[in-house]
C-alpha cells in the first residue's frame, strides 16, 4: 500500500514538472534579428578590445566604409580604420541605445567612449547570403568636439 502511494505521488510530481517545463521549451525558437545584430555589435567591440584584427574584420562586410565626422571629416575603408582603432591603448566601452531592424538590413545607434572621446555611432548592417548579419558601414560623430578659442581685438 505504501508503495502505491509513493508511485502515485511520483507520477503526479513527474506530470507537474513536465507541464512546467513544456511552456519554457516552447519559448525557445529562432533567434530574433535584433538579438543577432546585438551579438554582432558585442563581437565588434570585444574584438576591438582584444586587439584581434581577424575577429574584428570578420563581423564587417568586405569593402565597408567608415565615416568619421569631425575635423577633419574622413571616409576610409574598414581595413584602414581597423588599423587605426587597434592602436587604442584604453578599453572601448559602448552602450546600444537603439536598433531598427528591417527586412534585410538594420541600423544600430551606439554610444561609445573611445580614447576618452564620447562618440555617437550609427552602425549599418546588411544580412548576407547565409542570413548572417554583418556591419556594412559606420558613421561616428564626436559628442563633445574640441572648442576653438577665438581671440578678439578691440
Amino acid at each position: 500500500m505504501k508503495t502505491r502511494i509513493f508511485a502515485l505521488l511520483s507520477a503526479i510530481g513527474i506530470c507537474a514538472v513536465s507541464t512546467t517545463v513544456a511552456p519554457a521549451a516552447d519559448a525557445c525558437g529562432p533567434i530574433s534579428p535584433r538579438d543577432q545584430v546585438t551579438w554582432v555589435i558585442q563581437d565588434h567591440f570585444s574584438a576591438l578590445n582584444a586587439h584581434d584584427r581577424t575577429r574584428l574584420l570578420a563581423v564587417w562586410k568586405e569593402n565597408a566604409l567608415v565615416f568619421t565626422e569631425g575635423t577633419p571629416t574622413t571616409v576610409e575603408p574598414i581595413e584602414q580604420a581597423a588599423t587605426r582603432w587597434l592602436t587604442a591603448k584604453h578599453p572601448v566601452t559602448f552602450d546600444v541605445s537603439g536598433i531598427e531592424v528591417r527586412e534585410h538590413n538594420a541600423i544600430a545607434h551606439v554610444n561609445v567612449v573611445f580614447e576618452g572621446r564620447q562618440l555617437a555611432d550609427t552602425i549599418y548592417f546588411k544580412e548576407n547570403a547565409n542570413k548572417a548579419w554583418q556591419i556594412a558601414g559606420k558613421s561616428s560623430r564626436d559628442l563633445h568636439p574640441a572648442t576653438v578659442a577665438a581671440a578678439f581685438r578691440y
